[in-house]
């Protein structure tokens, strides 16, 4: 049986209709003889700093106004600033804590191994290439994107909740053709 841990990479980039450079988030294919590695990451990391200055100056501003129109008697409007510095504090706390977000998914001659990391947590699950498939799923309303699920006998995990819905396409018709086919 072959170990997660035995696959080494040379960091060679597969040629695949331009699904590597995927602006969207990071996700990157690379091949070495009968292994190919897909990792995804959320561009939440990127853009963790930009977030927390944009809440600090949002911050400053609404205790700014909180405080002039405390200076003219309506000093019930701070306790409703404080509030909304702390949902706008909550909200970029949840965001920064999926930051580190990925999945990798390894396709080698015999076995589909993903590995996934979600905050602190991380899953490493295998499966039989044969017994495997992916499966994109419709939301269950029109608000909600496609979900592209690893299939493999009665276990289904998603992968890639942090795409766009056109990068889960062609994630999902390339992964699938790889999978059924003897890469």
């Amino acid at each position: 049986m072959e170990l997660l841990s035995d696959i080494n990479f040379k960091n060679k980039p597969l040629e695949c209709d331009g699904l590597q450079s995927v602006p969207a988030a990071g996700l990157r294919i690379e091949s070495e003889g009968d292994l190919i590695r897909i990792e995804l990451r959320s561009n939440a990391s990127a853009n963790q700093q930009a977030l927390v200055i944009c809440v600090l100056i949002l911050s400053i501003a609404a205790l700014a106004i909180a405080i002039m129109f405390a200076l003219f008697g309506a000093w019930l409007v701070l306790p409703f600033a404080g509030l909304e510095i702390l949902l706008l504090a909550i909200g970029t706390y949840i965001v920064c804590s999926h930051s580190d977000d990925a999945d990798v998914l390894v396709i080698s001659r015999n076995y589909v191994h993903l590995t996934q990391r979600r905050r602190s947590k991380q899953s490493v699950s295998s499966f039989f290439r044969q017994w495997t498939k992916f499966v994109l799923l419709p939301g269950k309303t029109g608000q909600e994107p496609v979900r592209l699920l690893v299939v493999s006998r009665a276990k289904e995990l998603e992968i890639g909740e942090f795409l766009i819905e056109s990068s889960k396409k062609r994630l999902y018709w390339q992964s699938a053709d790889w999978v059924r086919n003897h890469i």
